[in-house]
């Protein structure tokens, strides 16, 4: 029987079917006047979306929405912040398992309209 204990990280990442998958995080500011945010540009490998939350940093105005999409199809419903206020934390109600992997070569963007502030985190798992 193999001795985990002393597991380094690529043994880590290779096993995940025997020590779960490890997540990693990605991070988008939106700023006013600013619709769309490019996340990832031409992914180096292909990774999963498994969950979406932000933190409004500024108080929502009216239709204001945020959104996580593969550029073409809508990864997350479209949240909307319009009535939350500044520091309220938000997160996605779905996740759509049709677009939730971005292949190796492709995009990840966060959407808003009408300049919704956030801190957008993506939770994300390679597979």
């Amino acid at each position: 029987m193999a001795d985990n204990r002393f597991i380094n990280g690529q043994q880590f990442a290779l096993a995940g079917n025997i020590h779960g998958a490890p997540t990693f995080r990605l991070f988008k500011q939106t700023v006013a006047g600013t619709s769309s945010y490019v996340v990832v540009a031409n992914a180096a490998f292909k990774f999963r979306v498994v969950g979406v939350t932000g933190i409004m940093t500024g108080a929502g105005g009216a239709s204001d929405t945020v959104k996580v999409t593969d550029g073409t199809n809508d990864i997350t419903d479209t949240i909307n912040v319009a009535t939350l206020a500044d520091k309220s934390v938000f997160s996605a109600a779905t996740i759509d398992d049709a677009y939730w992997n971005i292949s190796v070569g492709g995009d990840l963007k966060v959407e808003t309209a009408s300049g919704a502030l956030a801190y957008v985190i993506i939770e994300c798992v390679r597979v």
